[in-house]
């Protein structure tokens, strides 16, 4: 989006700049991303941003990257656990982006404890959500989501933890 300039409190600053940076780091260490543009402007409904691509183009995706990509998505909410001792609000369009794409994985792909796909329902009592509403209301698949962004959690604050020195690069 156009940028939109606001005022940032030096606290508020600090915050979103080690959130960009949690991205920017985890992004870096998956070896699998070209990253293109970090900033902590406010554009649109976003504090800030990091965008990133592909090294080369690519059609399918392993379960390796797309694990990847959620761990991307939540760097920024545990970077601001590792620095702050706990999140902001700013976190929550990543962690909705990070639910979307581990029940794709679960719901679609067949990347977890069954090859049931939820994106087959059409029409039915299921049909009238998007696949992550069909994923999230089965307990089965949920607990796989969560299990997948628990793990995922996780692995973030290893990284992190061990290259907290490239976050406040």
């Amino acid at each position: 989006g156009l940028t939109n300039p606001v005022a940032y409190t030096d606290r508020e600053r600090l915050v979103v700049a080690t959130h960009e940076a949690g991205h920017a780091v985890i992004a870096h260490l998956a070896g699998t991303r070209r990253l293109e543009v970090l900033s902590i402007i406010k554009r649109g409904g976003s504090l800030g941003l990091l965008a990133h691509g592909d090294l080369d183009e690519v059609w399918t995706r392993s379960r390796s990257e797309l694990l990847a990509m959620i761990d991307i998505a939540l760097g920024g909410h545990c970077a601001e656990l590792l620095a702050f001792g706990e999140p902001t609000t700013g976190a929550s369009s990543d962690l909705a982006a990070a639910t979307r794409l581990a029940a794709d994985v679960i719901g679609a792909h067949g990347m977890g404890g069954s090859l049931v796909s939820l994106a087959a329902v059409e029409q039915s009592s299921l049909g009238q959500t998007n696949l992550a509403g069909r994923v999230l209301s089965d307990a089965r698949a949920r607990d796989e989501v969560d299990q997948l962004l628990a793990t995922g959690r996780e692995r973030v604050m290893d990284l992190l933890a061990g290259n907290m020195h490239l976050v406040h690069a």
